[in-house]
């Protein structure tokens, strides 16, 4: 048996190679099947194909393809608090880095995955293959009482959601906030706050949302027309009805700025 020191006390879920390495009866199982979830359960069959997703309240933790993961992301997470969702979201990307990267990018060699770690290395090169954050940043503008909103053209183009975008290669964090809001909404901030960050299983795997609140110092609101449809101020007391879900950062953030 190959045990690892437990995470921080504090820490519900860590992730990674931390705790115990082998699967027991009665671990945490994350039934996943695409973009479907289920209700954390236990395990059952130790010597089913299990992907180790860390440790959590003191168990090793691991997701499996499964028939019963029938939920969809909101669904979910009307049922579940942060912590526990945050060990679904991490599952859920492990099965779909799995089930994407089949394929060595230097020699196209077969990726092959050595239990209990999550991470393909290839059959032929030895090349490692891990799972690289994508970062996206938030950025919630001020301007006395009112914020900035912005409607997408694509997915949910009903609702009125923060500035973001990803951060480009040999950017800050801070750096990509500012270009972003300047090539969406052509408006200069002043110094960005730091919120809060949130992994995004929605956006696909290795997505991390940081988010920034800053004060809005010149320039009127312009979309393109092509990835926003619209960009309007509103009074925090008054927000529209579609914004970002209770689960989301955008919606911790703006439920912040409320009087």
């Amino acid at each position: 048996m190959t045990t690892r020191p437990p995470g921080p006390p504090s820490a519900r879920l860590v992730p990674g190679t931390v705790g115990d390495l082998t699967p027991h009866v009665g671990d945490w199982l994350l039934p996943v099947a695409g973009d479907r979830l289920g209700m954390p359960t236990t395990v059952t069959d130790p010597f089913a194909e299990l992907l180790y997703v860390g440790e959590f309240d003191g168990l090793s933790a691991w997701a499996a393809e499964s028939p019963v993961a029938t939920l969809r992301w909101p669904e979910l997470a009307q049922r579940l608090d942060r912590a526990t969702l945050s060990l679904a979201g991490r599952a859920q990307q492990l099965v779909a880095w799995r089930r994407t990267h089949r394929y060595c990018g230097a020699c196209r060699a077969e990726l092959g995955y050595e239990p209990p770690y999550p991470w393909p290395r290839c059959t032929a090169c030895g090349l490692l293959v891990p799972m690289a954050p994508c970062p996206v940043v938030l950025v919630l503008i001020r301007r006395g009482d009112r914020v900035l909103l912005a409607r997408h053209s694509y997915a949910h183009s009903d609702m009125w959601a923060l500035v973001a975008g990803y951060v480009e290669y040999g950017e800050t964090l801070e750096e990509a906030a500012r270009r972003e809001v300047w090539e969406e909404v052509g408006v200069e901030i002043g110094d960005l706050t730091y919120v809060d960050s949130q992994p995004w299983t929605l956006s696909g795997p290795g997505t991390l949302l940081v988010g920034f609140t800053a004060e809005w110092v010149a320039g009127e609101p312009t979309v393109d027309g092509v990835e926003l449809t619209a960009a309007e101020w509103f009074d925090v007391a008054d927000l529209p009805e579609a914004v970002p879900p209770e689960y989301s950062l955008a919606r911790w953030m703006l439920d912040a700025a409320r009087p």
